[in-house]
């Protein structure tokens, strides 16, 4: 009887571990597809080694919700949309998923609605997912003088507060204000971002874009202040409280401080500051919490005292939508849809530009 071939019992075994592995994975991904909230998505998102989270430069990416399908345009200065034009007035406009325009068309942002409005500034959209006060000033203090930037729109939503204390970016000692991280990427997550494959799968396999959610879960960022004690000295950890009261005293001193930094680069940049908000700064979304409201109940004062103009919205949002902005919120995600888009861009332009 011949010997075997070593290599056709190698190639033998390669096919059969190809052909079992891609049977399992068209089963995973069949299970994964029968989940209500399976979306298939690419990350566009990334963590500076300032700690802030921004935009990826120059990069297009998908997100799709059930029957809603966006691709999402990011230019090379991190902003969604075309390329900010040094010939233009740019208001470049800082906030969270809501001004990015979280799964709305471009055309269908508020942003887009603003600009149609008027044309004596061009409004830049600097908004990323997830981020709060404290990302929107270090990443001016990162990027302000490279961009052509010639006003500042600060556009605060509901849970903007609880994440400038939580990302830790700065530390309040004394009156002073102590540069620190919170978060670092890891190369994992540099090297799957940098995968043009792992790109691709994310945005054609439910199954790839459920491991992307476990690994950012999970491996994608590492809290120093948790698991890099010896760090502690170059970076401050979250100070600790003993009552609720003095928590909410620092929530205060804290959007002081980063408003004072705020003010100090816009004065040299040479740039105004204008704050107005979403809308949706009410108790009916249940991020909202007592720490960001209670920033919010003094926020006017904070403003005013800096010679900073601000604008809340939430009344007239409020008034239009009979009190229940769940009308024009996208079910099963909180979004804004492309009506609710509309109307905030409709009531902002009337402070913005009367």
């Amino acid at each position: 009887m011949p010997a075997r071939s070593p290599f056709k019992y190698t190639l033998f075994a390669l096919v059969a571990i190809l052909l079992s592995s891609t049977v399992m994975f068209i089963i995973a991904e069949s299970v994964v597809r029968l989940t209500p909230r399976s979306p298939v998505l690419s990350t566009w998102l990334q963590m500076h080694d300032r700690g802030f989270m921004q935009n990826m430069p120059s990069v297009s990416r998908l997100h799709t919700l059930r029957d809603i399908r966006v691709r999402y345009s990011i230019s090379s200065a991190r902003t969604r949309g075309s390329e900010p034009l040094e010939t233009d007035h740019n208001t470049f406009v800082f906030g969270d998923s809501f001004t990015f325009g979280l799964l709305l068309q471009e055309e269908d942002t508020f942003l887009h609605h603003l600009n149609s409005m008027q044309s004596k500034t061009t409004y830049v959209n600097a908004g990323i997912g997830g981020t709060g006060l404290a990302d929107w000033v270090v990443m001016l203090e990162t990027y302000g003088s490279e961009w052509p930037v010639d006003a500042i729109l600060i556009i605060h939503n509901y849970d903007d507060f609880v994440r400038m204390f939580s990302k830790n970016l700065y530390v309040l000692q004394d009156g002073e204000m102590i540069p620190s991280v919170r978060w670092r990427e890891t190369r994992l997550k540099r090297m799957m971002d940098s995968s043009r494959l792992w790109v691709w799968m994310q945005e054609r396999s439910r199954l790839i874009t459920f491991v992307q959610r476990l690994l950012w879960d999970n491996l994608y960022f590492i809290d120093i202040s948790q698991n890099r004690p010896e760090l502690r000295d170059q970076y401050p950890p979250l100070p600790t409280f003993e009552t609720n009261a003095e928590l909410k005293d620092y929530f205060i001193d804290l959007t002081e401080a980063y408003y004072d930094l705020l003010l100090e680069l816009s004065i040299r940049l040479d740039i105004p500051v204008t704050v107005i908000t979403t809308g949706f700064i009410s108790e009916q979304i249940p991020e909202f919490g007592v720490y960001n409201q209670f920033v919010f109940d003094h926020l006017s004062d904070i403003l005013e005292n800096r010679g900073i103009q601000f604008n809340d919205i939430t009344p007239e949002l409020l008034e239009i939508t009979e009190q229940d902005l769940s009308r024009i919120q996208i079910p099963g995600d909180g979004h804004p849809t492309a009506e609710g888009a509309f109307l905030m861009a409709r009531i902002m332009g009337e402070y913005l530009h009367p």
